[in-house]
């Protein structure tokens, strides 16, 4: 008879890495266990920002943990991320339960006011008091009140956390080092892998071959080097009026597939508009009855940069398909790489950040120096565009393949 295992955490509707890589566990753990899962399903903005402001104590989602618990009366429970909605009280139900309690800590934000603050490792708080989470933070001032109180939230929880959980995990020892730092020293502090699971594998097409073909998916905002991409497009435009022949090969030799979430839809119009780009050279795709409109629509416009709003994974993987390169989407501190695993496994090469948390999964040549991130940016891509060469890339993809080719669920 298989073990039951019980996956808590604060939110999968809203897909991101935290919530991919949670949802990949239950591939792993079939063949071993009855897997069941428990969240807070299809809450508005409004309500996980009222949860997060005065869920001090969570009663709600308490009571309806301990009633999961007791239905299906679990061997093992796993929290992921609880600190945005379920809170303390909630991973207090698990005060009486005396089989296996694991924790994993996905993220900075259990060690900041507001993780998406945080560009590098000196903006991390070094030790887990207010005053040092309030000096780290450019925000604290104009949010004082939630400030505190999050940081009591987190002092609360770490508490619990450190009072009824068995094993602390964490997806990178990057992380690994910030629990110990931050949160009583633990010695039970494992690192687990970052896992993909293989139904995302896809098969490479033969198409758009006559171009390099760049990917970027993300939301298109500060802190994911979406900036980056504008600053670059600014300047091809520059190379228009300056040097013709140059912009002409560029153009003649890329295309740039983004894929983003952002309500915001008005302000990128604005963005742009401000920037001064031709609007001929970017096209923004809202809607399309299938693939094969897509193709014809892409071929007689030629076009060289386009916008797809809020696609589905499978639209997604059907452009990673024909691509060559990966934009990964990361201005501020990734703790873990999910999305360069799952690019990289698929034939992509990555263009990431040099950064100690994910230098190991980032081919050398394809690493940008955060310290003059947008020109870096810029002369890496104007390097890979010149010096594109088919033989070269295909030996880059399959290197980069065997980086992360481990982390595969079969």
């Amino acid at each position: 008879m298989k073990k039951k295992i019980l996956i808590v955490s604060d939110y999968l509707d809203n897909i991101g890495g935290i919530e991919t890589y949670i949802k990949n566990l239950k591939y792993i753990l079939l063949d071993d266990y009855e897997v069941y899962y428990f969240w807070a399903k299809n809450l508005s903005k409004v309500k996980k920002l009222m949860f997060l402001i005065f869920s001090w104590n969570n009663f709600i989602y308490a009571k309806k943990l301990k009633d999961k618990i007791e239905e299906i009366k679990p061997d093992i429970i796993w929290f992921h991320s609880v600190s945005r909605f379920l809170w303390s009280k909630v991973v207090e139900q698990v005060k009486d339960f005396k089989w296996l309690k694991l924790m994993t800590y996905h993220d900075l934000w259990y060690f900041s006011l507001f993780a998406s603050e945080i560009y590098e490792e000196k903006q991390i708080p070094k030790k887990f008091n207010l005053i040092e989470f309030l000096k780290k933070s450019k925000k604290w001032k104009k949010l004082l009140p939630y400030s505190i109180l999050k940081y009591l939230k987190l002092k609360k929880l770490r508490k619990v956390l450190n009072k009824y959980i068995d094993i602390h995990t964490v997806p990178s020892n990057f992380m690994k080092n910030y629990v110990q730092l931050l949160w009583y020293g633990w010695e039970n502090v494992k690192v687990l892998p970052n896992f993909v699971d293989s139904n995302h594998l896809i098969e490479r097409q033969d198409i758009f071959q006559d171009k390099i073909n760049f990917i970027f998916f993300g939301r298109l905002d500060t802190e994911k080097w979406f900036w980056q991409i504008i600053y670059f497009l600014s300047y091809l435009q520059d190379l228009k009026f300056t040097d013709r022949k140059l912009y002409t090969k560029i153009m003649k030799n890329i295309r740039i597939f983004i894929f983003w979430d952002w309500e915001k839809k008005e302000s990128l119009l604005d963005t742009f508009q401000w920037e001064d780009i031709i609007w001929k050279d970017i096209w923004i795709i809202n809607d399309y009855s299938s693939k094969k409109d897509l193709l014809w629509l892409i071929d007689q416009n030629n076009k060289n940069i386009y916008y797809f709003w809020k696609r589905n994974f499978d639209e997604i993987k059907y452009f990673l398909s024909f691509s060559h390169y990966n934009l990964v989407p990361s201005l501020f501190l990734e703790t873990f790489w999910l999305s360069a695993v799952e690019w990289a496994i698929n034939w992509l090469i990555n263009i990431w950040y040099d950064k100690e948390n994910i230098t190991n999964f980032i081919l050398q040549d394809f690493k940008i120096n955060f310290e003059r991130s947008t020109k870096n940016f810029i002369y890496k891509l104007l390097k890979i565009i010149n010096n594109h060469n088919i033989d070269e890339r295909k030996k880059n993809s399959l290197e980069s393949k065997k980086l992360v080719s481990e982390f595969v669920i079969k």
